[in-house]
């Protein structure tokens, strides 16, 4: 995805149900695994790769077909000031 459809990033834990909508297809085991797109409750699509909410971030888009993804990484400070440093680098 291009970093101009990028709005946001964040680190904070994602809770193993945030969404109240569908899945769309994808792996899913209750507080353990979370692969795959779902629906949010407004219809909205996202994408979560996660084992661990706690080691996760969050990237907020706009102009994509997903509205979020959520991504587990060994460094989610890094990756999000990684991420946060080429959003500030375009302006």
């Amino acid at each position: 995805m291009p970093l101009e459809h990028v709005v946001s990033v964040s680190t904070g834990r994602v809770p193993w149900r945030p969404l109240r909508g569908l899945k769309l297809g994808g792996t899913s085991s209750p507080s353990t695994i979370k692969e795959g797109r779902f629906l949010d409750a407004d219809g909205r699509m996202m994408f979560f790769e996660m084992r661990h909410p706690d080691g996760c971030v969050t990237v907020h888009l706009d102009h994509e077909k997903y509205k979020s993804i959520v991504f587990e990484v060994p460094d989610k400070r890094q990756t999000a000031k990684t991420i946060t440093d080429a959003l500030n680098s375009r302006k």
